[in-house]
């Protein structure tokens, strides 16, 4: 995905997923398309792996925020700068909804456009992985 204003047709940079054998990795390039963020989640959370049964719609979910550097270096949970925390918002919303909640926790140092990429991440986890695609209603 490419982060782009409307208004200036300025470039903010471009999300990746690449290819995973386990848990997915989104990269957040720059403009100069170097990798500035990588996120990651804690390994064999339920809220992935079970995403589509109703205890991994009642698990919190949590993706750590990374600095390329860090990342590189050491890739522990100690060295995370952020988060992604997809939130328990109870039984009925589980239940009856489809509906995610959200709770960001940006590096210190974003920027304003590192933060818009950040919250492109949170969209693109929440549809790509949260989403239940049941209630699509197609008729065949």
């Amino acid at each position: 995905m490419t982060g782009t204003l409307s208004s200036t047709n300025e470039s903010l940079g471009k999300i990746v997923e690449p290819w995973t054998c386990l848990d997915p990795i989104f990269e957040i390039h720059s403009t100069d398309n170097k990798v500035k963020y990588i996120i990651q989640p804690l390994y064999c959370q339920c809220g992935i792996w079970g995403r589509h049964s109703f205890c991994g719609k009642c698990c919190e979910t949590t993706f750590n925020i990374y600095t390329a550097e860090k990342f590189y270096e050491n890739p522990s949970y100690e060295n995370a700068e952020g988060s992604i925390i997809r939130k328990f918002a109870g039984f009925a919303q589980a239940a009856f909804t489809d509906a995610d909640n959200f709770v960001i926790n940006f590096p210190k140092k974003a920027s304003p456009y590192d933060k818009l990429m950040i919250i492109g991440t949170t969209l693109m986890i929440d549809y790509g992985y949260f989403e239940d695609d049941s209630s699509d209603n197609h008729n065949y």
